[in-house]
């Protein structure tokens, strides 16, 4: 029952219904993983993949700040 209460705070705080917040959680995780692979490329190969990997952090801060409610 603990882990349904914070569940529903959480998406009360982020206001986001379940789809909505699982459809946004699911689309970030693959970006993560995008740009994990990127980030791996430009280890081994630095010529490539190094505007992707920094610009990143900036895109997902802007997301997050944008698409969840602050109380």
């Amino acid at each position: 029952m603990f882990i349904i209460n914070q569940s529903k705070t959480h998406l009360r705080k982020v206001g986001m219904s379940y789809l909505t917040h699982f459809v946004f959680s699911f689309i970030l995780a693959f970006q993560f993983c995008v740009v994990a692979l990127c980030a791996v490329i430009h280890g081994i190969v630095p010529g490539l993949f190094a505007i992707p990997s920094s610009n990143f952090m900036r895109d997902i801060q802007y997301i997050l700040e944008h698409s969840c409610r602050r109380d």
